[in-house]
């Protein structure tokens, strides 16, 4: 799944992926690594992202 200038360094492109540990996502511009403990976190952190953009509209 691709977070699209998503990266809190960089605002680069977060592709998000799983190993043996769990899974992660990181940026293919600058290589910022975050872990992932679920799903949910990330659909979480996606949601915050697009009420922030709303109100700054």
């Amino acid at each position: 799944m691709w977070r699209l200038k998503g990266c809190p360094k960089c605002k680069g492109d977060m592709l998000v992926e799983q190993d043996s540990y769990g899974q992660y996502e990181w940026c293919l511009q600058c290589g910022y690594r975050l872990d992932i403990k679920s799903l949910l976190e990330l659909s979480r952190r996606t949601e915050n992202r697009r009420q922030m953009k709303a109100t700054l509209r």
